[in-house]
């Protein structure tokens, strides 16, 4: 499967992946990381309720870097 192809099992076709092939970061709640977790078998405690992470959103840039994502975040990107 290249980048930017639909998902076999719905057709769509990924907005994170598309940003992220176009050079973009995208921003990622909680729910999505437990998510992606749960389908490696890895730990989601952290992200579920009552979990330290429950509720936070995340800026994964290009290079994979993953960061907490935070209200000052918004409102920098908001006021440039």
């Amino acid at each position: 499967m290249w980048a930017g192809e639909p998902l076999p099992h719905s057709g769509r076709v990924c907005e994170y992946e598309q940003a992220l092939v176009a050079g973009e970061p995208v921003v990622v709640d909680y729910g999505t990381i437990m998510c992606a977790l749960l389908h490696a078998g890895l730990p989601t405690d952290d992200y579920a309720f009552g979990g330290r992470h429950w509720g936070k959103k995340w800026l994964l840039d290009v290079d994979g870097t993953l960061s907490e994502w935070t209200g000052e975040d918004a409102e920098a990107e908001a006021s440039s």
